[in-house]
């Protein structure tokens, strides 16, 4: 805010001192009495400035007002006029030419009434706004129209970058030059330092987000690229083995096979036992109709069981059949293998069918032309 770019710039009160020194190095007593006869407080300030920091060089010192003849030449003067002579003579004579500059500095800023400034009243004010107004009267003398342009330029400078970086400030801007009158340059490089760090302050918080949202893209193109395979391929693999499954079963040597039987014969088994009346199977009780039904259920699952290992051995049997070379080739290694692949596949069926050979020796009758089914293809696939 503008206490803060106040109180880190009045340090360099000092050297504009010593500037304002040099620039006007013939400054003398006379020239300050000449302003307070004038009534001249801004040259009086500026004069009074230039004079402490002779004063603190060297050893120049005060002579009291009464030995000089000024009298005379403050018969014009107004009775206000003559009282603030007086009161900056004295502040003169006593050597306080910080108070001669405070003094001036009032008597400026409000020409048609007020109170002076005392010796010990300016011993209480605060060092920064000593410093400011010395500044501020220190320049009034040298003031031209180039001056009054370039200054009117850098206080638009000062607006916009104001409004830029501390906006809430805007309505100090007045204050702003006046506590820096004759060093517009460093508020200005205070302002263009305070926007590059903003701006560097901006470039920072785009480029965190710049970075989130890549790494949020590169997530999300991660999870879309371990997505599963559609399941039209699982369907379509499903489907085929399907029809190559109602291909077997359709085969001309499961011709004399009749599962609708087997169907009937199970669905009239549950109607039977469905009706409840009490007579069973052919007037049978209840109870040995119940473990009748049981029986038909172990037979069916058999019979299932045994035509899936048969439709298995055919598979195989057409794999075997259409690897086998021709009677006068040679075999290839690519045959062997399958050759070899399929003799295993067809024992590993017959294993399975033997286990439920064994498993359904108390079956029924279907059971043994199943067998002599199942003979027939052990014998071929020895062959």
């Amino acid at each position: 805010n503008s206490s803060e770019l106040i109180g880190g710039l009045n340090r360099k009160s000092q050297l504009q001192r010593q500037q304002d020194q040099q620039q006007h190095p013939g400054v003398s007593r006379n020239d300050l009495d000449a302003a307070i006869d004038a009534a001249d407080w801004a040259a009086v300030g500026a004069t009074a400035a230039l004079l402490a920091n002779t004063n603190a060089n060297s050893n120049i010192s005060a002579t009291p007002m009464s030995n000089q003849t000024t009298g005379s030449n403050r018969t014009g003067m107004s009775d206000l006029d003559q009282q603030r002579a007086n009161e900056l003579d004295h502040l003169v004579d006593t050597g306080d030419w910080e108070g001669v500059v405070l003094a001036a500095a009032k008597f400026e800023s409000s020409p048609a009434g007020g109170y002076g400034i005392r010796s010990d009243d300016s011993s209480s004010m605060d060092p920064s706004a000593a410093g400011t107004a010395f500044t501020v009267n220190a320049s009034l003398g040298s003031e031209t129209p180039s001056n009054l342009k370039k200054r009117s330029e850098i206080r638009a400078e000062v607006e916009d970058l104001v409004r830029k970086v501390v906006p809430d400030e805007a309505e100090n801007i007045d204050e702003m030059m006046r506590q820096f009158y004759g060093r517009e340059e460093e508020l200005l490089e205070t302002l263009r330092s305070m926007q590059e760090r903003a701006i560097a302050q901006r470039q920072r918080l785009a480029s965190q987000k710049s970075a989130k949202r890549e790494a949020q893209a590169v997530q999300l193109k991660s999870l879309a690229t371990d997505t599963p395979a559609p399941e039209g391929e699982e369907n379509v693999t499903t489907a085929g083995s399907n029809a190559e499954t109602s291909t077997v079963f359709s085969d001309p040597q499961f011709e004399g096979i009749q599962t609708e039987d087997i169907g009937s014969g199970s669905g009239s088994g549950s109607k039977t036992a469905a009706t409840g009346d009490g007579s069973g199977f052919g007037g049978v009780p209840p109870a040995v109709a119940l473990q009748k039904t049981k029986e038909d259920d172990e037979k069916e699952r058999l019979e299932k069981e045994e035509q899936d290992a048969l439709a298995q051995a055919a598979i195989w049997k057409k794999i075997a059949a259409a690897n086998k070379p021709q009677e006068d080739a040679m075999d290839s290694e690519q045959t062997k293998g399958a050759r070899a692949a399929a003799d295993w596949a067809i024992e590993r069926s017959l294993s399975a069918l033997k286990k439920v050979e064994k498993g359904s020796k108390s079956g029924s009758g279907v059971h043994s032309s199943f067998s002599g089914s199942i003979d027939e293809v052990i014998e071929e696939d020895e062959v």
